[in-house]
C-alpha cells in the first residue's frame, strides 16, 4: 500500500523531463547549514577515518538502517569516494552533521518524488544520541528543502519498532499514513515501516 503522495505521483522515474519533474527555480544542490549547536556541510576528502570511528562501524547504530556498519576503513572510503561523486550531481543533498568541529551523523534526500517530494534519511553516532541533534538537524534541513530548495511535500519512513526514529519524525508535524513493507537487499531481509507524509504548508518552522 502507498501513501496518498505515493499513489498519486509514484516513484521518480529517470526518463521524466527537467521541466516535468520540478520549479525551474529550485536549488538543484545542498549548502552548508549552521543551527544553534550543529553545522551541516558537505563530505569532504579525508572524512572517511572519522565517519568510520564516529558512526560507520557501529552495528547498534545501523541496526534500523538499509545499509550494514562497515567493517573496517576500506569500505568507508569507498562509500565517501560515491558520496564526493554524487554530491556534485544536480538534485543530490547530503550533509555530515558536525558538533563543536567532530562528525557526528549524516543526513540526505534518498528518494525524489515527482512534483517536488524528497524523502530523507538520516544516522546519528551513538554517543550524540539523546540531546536533540537529530531534530535540530532534521528541522534545519525541512527548512532549507521547503523554503530554499523549493520542494512542496515529504514522505518519511521508518521501522515499525524504531520509535526512537519515529518520533523524531512525528516532532515535525507528520502525520501518520500507514505501514508498508520494505525491503532490504543489503540484509536479506523484508521489514515492516511506518510512512509518513507531511506538506509544504503543514509544516511548522
Amino acid at each position: 500500500m502507498k501513501s496518498t503522495k505515493e499513489a498519486e505521483f509514484g516513484e521518480l522515474k529517470s526518463d521524466c523531463s527537467e521541466e516535468k519533474r520540478y520549479n525551474p527555480f529550485m536549488l538543484l544542490y545542498a549548502k552548508p547549514i549552521r543551527t544553534e549547536r550543529l553545522f551541516l556541510r558537505p563530505f569532504a576528502p579525508g572524512d572517511a577515518e572519522e565517519m568510520f570511528a564516529s558512526y560507520c562501524h557501529d552495528e547498534e547504530m545501523t541496526r534500523y538502517l538499509t545499509w550494514n556498519p562497515h567493517r573496517n576503513i576500506e569500505e568507508t572510503k569507498t562509500f565517501l569516494a560515491i558520496k564526493l561523486i554524487e554530491q556534485k550531481e544536480p538534485y543530490h543533498y547530503d550533509w555530515l552533521i558536525t558538533f563543536a568541529g567532530g562528525i557526528i551523523g549524516s543526513i540526505n534526500v534518498v528518494k525524489l518524488y515527482p512534483e517536488g517530494g524528497f524523502e530523507i534519511g538520516y544516522c546519528l553516532a551513538r554517543k550524540a544520541w539523546g540531546q536533540g541533534f537529530m531534530s535540530e538537524a532534521f528541522h534545519a534541513v525541512l527548512i532549507y528543502l521547503f523554503d530554499e530548495a523549493g520542494f512542496s511535500y515529504a514522505i518519511m519512513k521508518a521501522q515499525r519498532e524504531n520509535l526512537r526514529s519515529r518520533r523524531v519524525i512525528e516532532k515535525q508535524g507528520f502525520h501518520y499514513d500507514h505501514d508498508d513493507q520494505l525491503e532490504l537487499p543489503n540484509k536479506n531481509k523484508t521489514v515492516i515501516v511506518a510512512v509518513y507524509q507531511l506538506d509544504k504548508d503543514e509544516f511548522i518552522r
